[in-house]
């Protein structure tokens, strides 16, 4: 909708300042992402400003933040996309556009991922991106989950080298420090499948708004995903956890089939599209390890 129909009058990009985000914004930007229901998880805001400091942007207009969007810089080939927002009073003013194309210039040459709601695949197609698969997002109340493999336990350090080479595979790009940090940062719940000392998967649970995320979700096996899930659910019954989440590809029938014979029910989604840079398409596109996504913004 145009911000003529709207009755909103859009905004010059002149008169926006683009800057690099502080921690102090995290917060404010993660309600915004709230409230269009992104689901961030805890933390998350804050690990993309460290994992990329340069590419998480914010914009000022008359000294007030209105706008953010993230481009964090995966080795040198792939970047992903993500807090393409604007405040809540300002949505239809032509912010988001401003704030992704001063992201989409720190990434020049790259492969660049977003994860994008339905509505807005005509402003992500004028900047030269195009569809590849959807993500499509699931919820529902955790089970009880009486019988446990005894291959899955808890993270332990000595695991995190696997877990940086897994995520990599899943993922399709290099990340071992976010990985980590996603893994083992406080209040995060993390299992891993471990076969005769070989980490075969891991999945993490993790506070979001408003409800628990499971994500990442990765693993080399239908039987590996479905039993992680099976522990991570269950530690969120012990939580009190009213809902999970979890954003799976579609493009893994095996993810889609492991969270239906979970309960979990479908609740949405988002539509992943990619502008090529030098490389093409990052392997995660077609990985056989991508159960879930760690979230939206981070990919």
């Amino acid at each position: 909708m145009s911000a003529a129909a709207t009755g909103c009058t859009a905004v010059a990009s002149t008169t926006v300042k683009m800057v690099p985000a502080t921690g102090a914004d995290h917060a404010t930007i993660v309600r915004w992402a709230a409230g269009q229901d992104r689901r961030p998880g805890v933390g998350d805001a804050r690990l993309a400003g460290l994992k990329d400091p340069e590419g998480f942007l914010v914009g000022h207009l008359d000294h007030r933040l209105v706008c953010s969007a993230s481009i964090i810089r995966y080795g040198r080939d792939y970047a992903h996309l993500g807090y393409v927002l604007a405040a809540p009073d300002m949505r239809g003013r032509g912010l988001e556009k401003i704030a992704l194309t001063a992201a989409l210039r720190l990434a020049h040459g790259y492969t660049i991922g977003v994860d994008v709601p339905r509505e807005q695949l005509g402003l992500y197609r004028l900047h030269g991106f195009t569809p590849a698969a959807s993500t499509i997002r699931y919820q529902g109340a955790p089970a009880p989950q009486p019988r446990s493999d005894r291959r899955v336990s808890v993270l332990l350090r000595r695991d995190f080298n696997q877990v940086g080479t897994l995520d990599a595979a899943a993922f399709g790009a290099p990340r071992h420090a976010l990985a980590i940090a996603v893994a083992a940062s406080p209040g995060k719940h993390t299992l891993v499948y471990r076969d005769k000392n070989v980490v075969r998967g891991y999945g993490v649970l993790r506070p979001a708004h408003e409800d628990m995320r499971i994500g990442p979700l990765h693993a080399d096996s239908e039987i590996v995903a479905a039993a992680l899930l099976d522990g991570l659910c269950g530690i969120a019954v012990t939580l009190k956890a009213d809902t999970v989440t979890i954003d799976v590809p579609d493009t893994s029938p095996c993810a889609i089939g492991v969270v239906n014979s979970r309960g979990l029910h479908p609740a949405g989604g988002t539509v992943r599209m990619y502008r090529l840079g030098h490389n093409g398409v990052p392997n995660s596109a077609a990985s056989r390890f991508y159960f879930a996504l760690t979230s939206l913004e981070l990919g």
